[in-house]
């Protein structure tokens, strides 16, 4: 039996074909193959909105994070609050609440591995065959939790033939960023990998204290402000053995590390009483601040897998146990009382403005998981295509976090009076997870043209919280020890009928349901809220598409139209304890506060107009809205809102329309030497980051664009390209949120430029 040609071992041996492909134009567009459905299929024929990166296409436009995957995708958009807590958002859904008792709305798998704390995915993208985007609830197949999507990162298994790649880039804040791999046979039926990357970049963000040296005679003047914001520092390795006893039995074996060390998170002001005071002391521009503290974002991320495949002809079984742990520890900096006295010496500081003071956030995330998942996957040769699976999952996170918070009060002449000393409120949070599911899904193939699919999964879940909270920093209001626990079980289940007209056309139509357990409130103000857990939240997606090709296999055309109805919804808000003073900044809260209502249109192109040149993207409309809203009884939004007037907002991360095209001219010498010309543009409208749609809390649309210009070699073993990222220079946020009346905002990378040089093997 061929190892590759057997259908018990596709996973192992498909590979998505490289984005770039206008070289090989006269072949048309090729074929993507990918595992949405545990199995190896050709996208155009998978009843599942999905969308495919390759190794190349990663490689070539410079991917190398989930936040530039997500700019790339329809209905994807992403938060980078700090590197501890990146926020997934796919068609308006995702989840920002960082608490121990908390799960991702939007799920990162690797080789199939649930991922469960966000901080387990702030990790640079190397290594990759191909990321997969799998849009709306996946309640079938899929871990835990994909209420909102699934995200695979499926690596590169070793080669069987040796194999290596080194590359090296550099660029403008002194960009280093050196990556490689090599892979190849080791012994007899035993097959190696090893692959690094390592990237430093300087900061950013800047800032101007320096020019107040009057202000802070505690820090010496040459130190004032030199330190980096929003820099980076990352080094990843990871090691893959695999091993082909006979050709019925696979093993493969891996590990991999991630490290991060940079300051921050660091923000810059918009708009409102803070953005006002500011702006009479420094230029408006979104890359300066007044920070005094760099602050500190380091992270560590191990993982560790095993998987066993079997072939039994029938089917083949399959094993996965996983072992993963991160490590995550932020200190937003603090705000001293000579920044207040700057602050207050502002000409545009009026009486009655509140100052914060202290100010400081820091945190401590620790979590590890153990999974297990059984498999055993039909070998495809009936009519009748199943998996039938069966999953365990335990996670313990521990997660401390402390708030120092005081006020001052400006008297607009120049002063500020004193009104609330700094305090230290700390809460302490141990949560243990523990979870089982079995599944199933069978694809029934009609005839040659049609095909029904249906399939269901069975979750019941078991979460321990134990939290004691020290109150101080008017966040953590009351002191307490306090143990809860509670369940949850939910069927998920799924059915799809699709019909292939030809060889060319594909319809589908799928409702499924989704879920997301629920939880315990994380940094709990008050003991109530700390053992009053919040519920389940449920999603049904209704979904019909198009999968087509035109004029001999030049022009792909993908559409999808849908509609989410979400019950329970999750939200994490900033509200304000009711007897709370004016000018309090809030306390982030999780309740289950809406229903909400999504509907949408994704459609997705290729298309090669001339022999050389090719053309991809994408367009997206989501219509998306709270359709009731409630706030917890005690509490008040920060801007005094009836909450019940956020119905008909909305929701997070949720942009009316995003565009993205990316265009690649192949130019070919004849000694065979190439280069590659290529332009790489994005557009997205205003999304909201928080219920109340606050315009000054929001991240306004943008324009990106990226270009590249790459020559290779004849033999196909060098290449250099030159690139530039966002090369019209825009300026745009990553991220932003309300504080007191004003927007804490992330500003984007400005105009990056730099060198890449490359080689491999023939």
């Amino acid at each position: 039996m061929s190892f590759c040609k057997s259908t018990a071992f596709a996973l192992a041996c498909a590979t998505a074909i490289p984005f770039t492909t206008s070289v090989a134009a006269e072949k048309g567009i090729e074929e993507v193959v990918v595992t949405a459905q545990r199995r190896a299929e050709n996208l155009q024929s998978v009843p599942i909105a999905v969308s495919a990166f390759s190794e190349e296409a990663l490689r070539t436009q410079g991917i190398d994070s989930l936040t530039e995957v997500a700019t790339r995708t329809p209905g994807f958009s992403m938060g980078t609050f700090n590197v501890a807590q990146p926020q997934l958002f796919i068609r308006g859904i995702g989840s920002n609440d960082d608490g121990a008792g908390a799960d991702s709305s939007v799920v990162v798998f690797i080789d199939e591995v649930y991922v469960g704390r966000n901080s387990g995915t702030a990790m640079d993208l190397f290594d990759l065959e191909r990321v997969e985007v799998l849009r709306g609830p996946q309640g079938t197949l899929y871990g835990k939790n994909v209420v909102g999507g699934a995200i695979n990162l499926v690596t590169r298994k070793p080669d069987e033939e040796f194999r290596a790649k080194l590359e090296g880039t550099f660029g403008n804040f002194d960009l280093a960023n050196f990556r490689g791999f090599a892979s190849g046979p080791l012994a007899e039926n035993v097959f190696g990998k090893i692959a690094f990357s390592s990237k430093k970049r300087e900061g950013y963000l800047d800032s101007e204290i320096g020019r107040f040296p009057q202000f802070f005679g505690s820090i010496p003047p040459e130190q004032l402000g030199q330190f980096e914001q929003l820099d980076e520092d990352t080094e990843s390795i990871r090691a893959h053995l695999r091993f082909t006893p006979t050709d019925r039995l696979e093993i493969n074996l891996t590990a991999d590390r991630s490290e991060l060390r940079q300051s921050g998170p660091a923000r810059y002001t918009v708009g409102g009483p803070n953005g006002r005071i500011l702006a009479g002391l420094i230029e408006d521009d979104i890359y300066t601040n007044l920070a005094t503290d760099p602050g500190i974002s380091d992270r560590e991320i191990n993982g560790y897998m095993g998987r066993v495949d079997y072939d039994f002809d029938f089917a083949t079984f399959t094993s996965i146990t996983a072992y993963r742990e991160a490590d995550a520890i932020v200190d937003v900096g603090d705000v001293s009382d000579e920044a207040i006295a700057l602050l207050a010496s502002s000409p545009n500081a009026q009486f009655g403005d509140a100052l914060i003071n202290g100010a400081n956030n820091t945190f401590r995330d620790e979590s590890e998981q153990l999974s297990q998942e059984f498999r055993l996957t039909s070998a495809g040769e009936g009519p009748v295509d199943w998996v039938l699976g069966a999953y365990f999952l335990k996670e313990e996170v521990f997660r401390v976090e402390s708030f120092d918070l005081g006020f001052n009060l400006a008297l607009g002449d120049g002063t500020a009076l004193p009104l609330l000393a700094p305090t230290t409120g700390s809460s302490y949070m141990d949560n243990e997870t523990e979870g089982y599911a079995f599944f199933g899904q069978a694809s029934w193939q009609i005839n040659d043209q049609w095909r029904i699919t249906a399939g269901g999964r069975y979750t019941d879940e078991e979460k321990t919280a134990k939290t004691r909270s020290v109150a101080g920093g008017f966040l953590v209001l009351e002191s307490f020890d306090v143990q809860a626990d509670d369940s949850w079980a939910e069927f998920t289940p799924k059915v799809s009928v699709d019909f292939q007209l030809n060889d060319d056309v594909f319809f589908y139509g799928t409702v499924s349901k989704g879920y997301k357990s629920g939880g315990f409130q994380g940094s709990p103000p008050v003991e109530r809220t700390a053992t009053t857990p919040y519920d389940k939240e449920i999603a049904w997606l209704y979904e019909v598409g198009a999968k087509t090709e035109w004029f001999d296999n030049r022009l792909r055309l993908n559409l999808s139209l849908f509609q989410t109805d979400y019950e329970d919804l999750q939200v994490f808000q900033l509200l304000v304890p009711a007897d709370a003073p004016d000018g309090t900044p809030g306390v982030l809260t999780a309740q289950n506060a809406a229903d909400a209502e999504i509907k949408g249109a994704e459609f997705e192109f290729i298309v090669m107009p001339l022999p050389n040149l090719t053309l991809r993207g994408s367009y997206t409309y989501l219509d998306t809205e709270y359709a009731k809203f409630t706030a917890p009884a005690g509490f008040r939004t920060p801007g005094g809102v009836d909450p019940t007037l956020r119905e008909g907002n909305r929701l997070r991360n949720a942009p009316e329309h995003a565009f993205n095209i990316l265009a690649v001219y192949d130019i070919l010498f004849e000694n065979g030497a190439s280069l590659a010309l290529q332009a790489d543009y994005r557009k997205k409208t205003r999304v909201f980051q928080d219920p109340d749609n606050e315009r000054v809390a929001s991240i306004p649309g943008y324009d990106v664009l990226d270009a590249r210009i790459a020559y290779t070699t004849a033999n196909g073993q060098w290449e250099v390209a030159g690139w530039m990222k966002n090369a019209l220079d825009e300026e745009y946020f990553l991220h932003n949120f309300p504080v007191s009346g004003s927007g804490a905002a992330t500003p984007a990378p400005p105009r990056m430029m730099g060198i890449t040089f490359t080689w491999m093997t023939p």
